[in-house]
């Protein structure tokens, strides 16, 4: 393991005790860092950085950034959490993506807006469904801020 464990750190550009300690090596697409432990399995490089620093990952948690910077491997920046308190500590700093931002949406804030309006001039629901080409259910959802809450 100390062949490795030498290995993986040297890949990890260490700065201030406080500072990020940036992944040098391969990323994946969202910036985490990917490292290639014996026997050529790929792992994730800031999960790494933490078992050598603190251990095991506790059975169904995940390694949280506190620093929000995908490739830092600092074990200082990292911490073992519920896939729930990871999404928690997204939203409190602000960081969810909303409205037109999230990637999946059909629809832009401008839409959802004119569909609002056009609600409470009491067009039917079905009829704005129809309009904007999405099934009665999500144009619920809308209406009734379930979905686009924030808009």
């Amino acid at each position: 393991m100390a062949d490795w464990a030498e290995r993986f750190w040297s890949k990890v550009a260490r700065a201030g005790p406080d500072e990020c300690w940036l992944w040098k090596g391969a990323r994946h697409p969202k910036g985490y860092g990917e490292f290639r432990s014996p026997p050529g399995l790929t792992k994730i490089a800031h999960r790494v950085a933490f078992i050598l620093s603190r251990g095991d990952i506790p059975p169904g948690l995940l390694i949280c950034h506190s620093c929000d910077n995908p490739p830092c491997c600092n074990p200082r920046h990292l911490f073992a959490g519920t896939a729930k308190e990871n999404s928690l500590d997204m939203v409190s700093k602000g960081r969810s993506p909303r409205g037109e931002r999230q990637g999946h949406t059909r629809m832009t804030e401008r839409e959802v807006r004119a569909i609002r309006r056009l609600n409470d001039l009491a067009v039917r629901q079905k009829d704005l469904a129809e309009a904007f080409g999405v099934p009665q259910q999500t144009m619920s959802a809308i209406i009734k801020r379930k979905n686009w809450k924030y808009v």
